[in-house]
């Protein structure tokens, strides 16, 4: 996964997303998901993950106490794509996956 800040062309941040997802619910409307997230040199934990769709919702809690709130879409060209914001304050950035071999099931 990788990640820029809103209105940049700086180079992304590139990191690694490990998931376990449980579900579907009861219903068949959404999965659920937690895991990790790391870089070389920090990491945190993916908390409170659904996907419902071709939306996906989750948390990173940065293990330098910072907390992203990432939201996105799953397009039809395989690739997940979104936005971010830390919470608490006002930076955003964009995210999207490496690579397009997702799939909708």
């Amino acid at each position: 996964m990788y990640q820029r800040p809103s209105g940049t062309t700086d180079s992304p941040l590139g990191f690694h997303v490990h998931i376990t997802t449980s579900g579907p619910d009861k219903t068949n409307t959404f999965v659920e998901f937690t895991g990790r997230a790391h870089t070389s040199t920090y990491g945190g934990d993916i908390t409170g993950g659904q996907i419902r769709g071709r939306t996906i919702t989750f948390t990173i809690d940065w293990y330098n106490g910072k907390t992203g709130l990432y939201q996105g879409n799953w397009f039809d060209d395989g690739y997940l794509r979104g936005h971010t914001q830390e919470q608490d304050a006002s930076h955003t950035a964009e995210w999207w996956t490496r690579y397009n071999d997702w799939t909708l099931t």
